[in-house]
């Protein structure tokens, strides 16, 4: 062997072992789906001489991409869920209503995730996303574990608190424990987790301790004029508030956790809100029964070394989210289906042109026959399909097949107005195909109406 050749094996020899040293850095994947459910968009993000209710969470936002326009397909958790793990819009997937079971073969991200060799964590929150109803599906690990529920032994059900053998829902400290605990036990190389978060849910004051605001409290003031109405409502948003603030930190706790595994793993993080609350605006309280800014526009963020930290005004919808994990994750996305309308979603680590229009659906799992009562002493029926049509600027116009809504939205102008209305009639006669009308079981009705789903 001549001198070359050794210096050669010489040098080959020192990088191998520089390469299986432990202090070497080693490029491995993390990806990481944080869903939040109930979180409004003002509460996450700072307004004119208004700062963020999570400055904490806001921090970390601001090291990755905040999506100013960021719209939800739906004021209800399954149906917006649905969306994100399939990349389906409403009208492909049918899912308009909590109580749904997930079709076994509707796309999902997790299984593609799974089949590409990550290893799959799930923790969940409340009971619409557990087992029961297909949101474990290709999760290696799955935990539903609602035994630190704050309700427990305080009835705060009104009797259908306990469901199965114990409460339905936990806490913001319970889900970060379950995650952290996740995180450290994942072995391999490539891992994927969903976290989701209940905390901002009603009844109000339920996470943060102390005194809690429920709906009813709200409705039962109505007799008494509006300065009550107006008195509790401000009550309501206090709570709120309290719950959010519990969120923030032990959000913040999760992100720092994610934060020092950044030398091991390169890790991409999405964050984003199921849908919102409205807390009086519209003279509505909670969310699913109508189609409003205060429920559809949701906190939504990309935190990745891929992302170009900063802001955009861009619209921006839950149909976006499954591409974009699976892009982060290096994951091949499908072919977009050629008969999904009238837009695909994007994937939103990648510049390129912004959809015109994003839509939203509004189908409650009330009953037929009842209304939505609104605390102008209004009431507006249940029956049949509402639908949003959102433009870029977030001007959001609602109606039905039939035509837009009086005293619900502004009429837009007639050549999108049409446009909107010949959608509104797609989407209806697709959704028809899924019909999903039939009676919930007195088990998942327990379920729901103890979280205000059903009344």
């Amino acid at each position: 062997m001549n001198k070359s050749h050794i210096a050669f094996a010489l040098v080959a020899w020192t990088l191998l072992l520089v390469a299986c040293s432990d202090d070497a850095p080693v490029t491995r994947t993390r990806v990481v789906l944080i869903t939040l459910d109930t979180l409004r968009y003002d509460r996450f993000a700072p307004g004119d001489r208004r700062p963020s209710a999570m400055p904490l969470t806001w921090a970390h936002a601001e090291r990755g991409l905040v999506f100013d326009r960021f719209y939800t397909v739906s004021g209800v958790t399954q149906p917006a869920h649905a969306t994100l793990f399939s990349g389906r819009a409403f009208w492909e997937h049918g899912i308009t209503r909590n109580g749904v079971v997930l079709p076994e073969d509707l796309p999902n991200i997790t299984e593609r995730m799974q089949q590409a060799g990550f290893e799959t964590h799930g923790v969940v929150a409340s009971f619409p996303l557990t087992r029961r109803f297909g949101y474990d599906r290709g999760f290696d690990h799955f935990t539903e574990d609602f035994s630190h529920n704050l309700s427990r032994g305080k009835a705060l059900w009104e009797g259908h608190w306990k469901i199965e053998e114990g409460a339905f829902f936990a806490m913001a400290d319970a889900i970060t424990e379950h995650a952290n605990g996740a995180i450290d036990n994942a072995t391999s190389g490539r891992q994927f987790f969903w976290f989701h978060y209940f905390d901002p849910h009603a009844p109000y004051g339920a996470s943060s301790g102390g005194e809690v605001v429920r709906k009813r409290d709200i409705l039962k003031a109505m007799p008494e004029g509006e300065a009550a109405v107006e008195a509790q409502l401000a009550r309501a948003r206090a709570r709120y508030d309290a719950d959010v603030a519990t969120l923030d930190r032990a959000l913040d706790r999760l992100l720092i956790r994610l934060q020092e595994d950044q030398d091991r793993y390169q890790t991409h993080i999405v964050l984003v809100a199921d849908h919102g609350e409205s807390l009086g605006e519209g003279h509505s309280v909670g969310h699913g029964a109508r189609l409003h800014e205060a429920e559809l526009r949701v906190p939504a963020f990309v935190l990745s070394p891929r992302v170009e930290p900063g802001r955009t005004n861009a619209l921006a919808s839950m149909l976006d989210l499954a591409p974009t994990i699976l892009s982060l994750a290096g994951v091949e996305t499908e072919g977009a289906d050629p008969t999904s309308e009238p837009n695909d979603g994007r994937d939103l680590t990648r510049q390129g042109p912004t959809p015109t229009v994003a839509y939203a659906v509004r189908r409650t799992s009330r009953e037929k026959g009842q209304s939505e009562r609104r605390l102008d002493g209004s009431k507006v029926p249940f029956d049949g399909y509402q639908f949003a049509a959102i433009e870029p600027s977030g001007a959001i116009y609602i109606g039905s097949a039939e035509g837009f809504l009086a005293g619900e939205t502004e009429v837009p102008e007639a050549t999108h107005g049409q446009a909107w209305l010949d959608a509104f009639d797609r989407f209806e006669n697709a959704l028809r195909g899924f019909e999903q009308t039939g009676p919930l079981s007195p088990e998942v009705r327990r379920g729901l109406e103890a979280l205000g789903y059903v009344e």
